[in-house]
């Protein structure tokens, strides 16, 4: 027992496992280093691309809302035609010919403060 006590105790070092490396490809979150010049570049390009694609969106709305004027004056032409049509022809002439006499009577005042009626 004597042998025992006089040799120093050996304690062990416990070491964590030593790292495993994958070799394989499996690693799908590798991003390629890609220059600043190029990011930069592409980010212009894109945003480039998308302003002559909400200027097409524009130019499209813009076109919508032309040719749904058009189509609405076509509909008050085609009402209008439709009245006209549907009322005699002399009463149509009677409103002309009072609109154009209501036209060429122009009523002025003279200093005394009569009003005269031109033709």
């Amino acid at each position: 027992m004597a042998d025992m006590e006089s040799t120093p105790k050996r304690r062990r070092i416990s070491r964590s496992p030593s790292p495993t490396y994958k070799l394989d490809d499996d690693d799908d979150d590798y991003v390629p280093y890609v220059p600043v010049a190029q990011r930069r570049e592409a980010k212009l390009a894109k945003l480039s691309s998308l302003s002559t694609v909400s200027d097409r969106t524009k130019a499209r709305k813009q076109l919508e809302e032309l040719l749904e004027r058009e189509d609405a004056e076509r509909e008050e032409e085609h009402q209008r035609e439709k009245t006209r049509k549907e009322r005699p022809l002399l009463m149509e002439a009677q409103e002309v010919h009072e609109r154009k006499a209501a036209e060429s009577v122009h009523f002025t005042e003279d200093r005394s403060g009569y009003i005269l009626i031109l033709f």
